[in-house]
C-alpha cells in the first residue's frame, strides 16, 4: 500500500513524523514469490527526511535485545522488547545489524535511542515494525502513537526503597522485571515480594558478588540498573 503520513504525539523514531507503510490488521503480502494472508500484529513505519534511528516509545525495562542478525531468520530480525509495566510491552523489529544500543536488563527512558532501522529478518525494505502487547495480547499501536490512548500514569514509578520479603509496590514489580531480564528468574511481576522473589534476588546477588541477604538496597539497585 502507499505510505500514509502519521504525525505522532509520542514518537518512536528520530522525529514525530512517521510514515505508515502497513497498518495493524489482516493483510495480504508477497515475499519471495509467495503470497499469504494473515494478521499483521503491528505497524510498519518508515522514517522521514532520512532520520532512521529508533527510540523507546515509553520508559521501561529491556527484556530482550538482539543485534547480530544479518539474514532473514529469525523473522523479526534484530529486535528489542521493552516491558513498561501496567501490562504493556513494546516490540521493535528488523533493526540494522550491530545497531542495537541496549541490552536485556537496561532501564530506558521515553525517547532514548535504542538502535537503527534496518531490513533484517522477514523484511523487504528498511523499516521499523512496531508492536504493542497489553496483557500479552497484541493491540493496534496507532492510537498510542497519536495519543488517543496511553499506557497509564503509574507505568514506571520507581522509588528506590530498600526492599525485603513481605513488601509490595511498583518498585517490587520493577525489581521482579529486572531479575527476569538479568537471570531469567521466571517471576510473575505482581509487585509482591514473596519467597520466589527473595530466592531469585539472593541468587542474583551471589552471582554478582553482592551481599546475598535477599534485600534490595542501594548497592543491589545500582548493580541491577547499571548505575
Amino acid at each position: 500500500m502507499a505510505k500514509r503520513l502519521l504525525v505522532a504525539a509520542v514518537p518512536v523514531t528520530a522525529t514525530n513524523t512517521h510514515y505508515i507503510t502497513s497498518p495493524y490488521g489482516i493483510r495480504t503480502i508477497t515475499v519471495g514469490g509467495v503470497t499469504s494472508t494473515g494478521m499483521h500484529n503491528g505497524v510498519d513505519i518508515v522514517a522521514s527526511c532520512g532520520a532512521d534511528y529508533i527510540v523507546a516509545f515509553e520508559s521501561g525495562i529491556v527484556t530482550y535485545a538482539r543485534g547480530d542478525v544479518t539474514g532473514n531468520t529469525p523473522s523479526e530480525g534484530n529486535s528489542v522488547y521493552i516491558d513498561h509495566g501496567n501490562g504493556y510491552k513494546t516490540y521493535y523489529f528488523h533493526m540494522k545489524p550491530k545497531s542495537v544500543l541496549v541490552k536485556a536488563g537496561d532501564l530506558v527512558r521515553r525517547g532514548q535511542k535504542i538502535g537503527y532501522m534496518g531490513t533484517t529478518g522477514n523484511s523487504t525494505g528498511v523499516h521499523l515494525h512496531f508492536g504493542i502487547k497489553l496483557n500479552n495480547a497484541w493491540v493496534d499501536p496507532e492510537p498510542y502513537l497519536t495519543g488517543l490512548k496511553n499506557m497509564g500514569g503509574e507505568r514506571m514509578t520507581l522509588t528506590l526503597r530498600t526492599l525485603s520479603q513481605g513488601m509490595r509496590g511498583e518498585d517490587v514489580k520493577t525489581l521482579q522485571q529486572l531479575l527476569n531480564a538479568k537471570i531469567n528468574a521466571g517471576l510473575v511481576p505482581d509487585g509482591k515480594f514473596g519467597p520466589l522473589t527473595h530466592a531469585a534476588l539472593t541468587r542474583y546477588q551471589a552471582a554478582n558478588r553482592l551481599l546475598a541477604d535477599g534485600k534490595c538496597g542501594p548497592a543491589t539497585w545500582s548493580a541491577l540498573l547499571g548505575v
